[in-house]
């Protein structure tokens, strides 16, 4: 199988989980799979397989913005790279929903941190941060 459908597939795997995250945060489905962060595994093996496959690409390059680019020339090693922010970000989804459940708050700003880590990953990482120093410090 080549590495773009398998990106389709990926992308479009993850959505349900992040709704779940949003929409179900309490149900123990949602617990089970995904604020556990087995989801998370299971994509990181996916992560892991990927660079399996690209063995014998070059990877010494992380020294330089330009050796960086030369490594991502190598699908298999882009499309680990993506799994990677969707297993990391999914991940701290999970831990925004469980701090969620753990200290409340806005139902609201609980599916504006998780869309934000969805689409901008660490910027709804700093929002969901923020918030809790914040409301932590009243």
């Amino acid at each position: 199988m080549e590495p773009g459908p398998l990106y389709q597939v990926a992308n479009t795997a993850v959505i349900p989980f992040w709704l779940m995250l949003g929409l179900m945060p309490r149900h123990p489905l949602t617990a089970r799979l995904v604020r556990s962060g087995a989801v998370s595994c299971v994509i990181a093996v996916g992560y892991l397989l990927c660079f399996i496959l690209s063995s014998g690409a070059d990877l010494s390059g992380f020294g330089t913005l330009e050796g960086v680019r030369s490594v991502f020339q190598n699908d298999w090693i882009l499309l680990g790279a993506w799994l990677h922010y969707l297993a990391f970000d999914l991940y701290v989804g999970s831990t925004i929903a469980n701090h969620y459940l753990q200290y409340g708050g806005s139902r609201v700003m609980l599916g504006l941190e998780l869309f934000l880590t969805l689409m901008l990953g660490p910027v709804g990482l700093l929002l969901h941060k923020t918030r809790l120093f914040f409301s932590r410090r009243s």
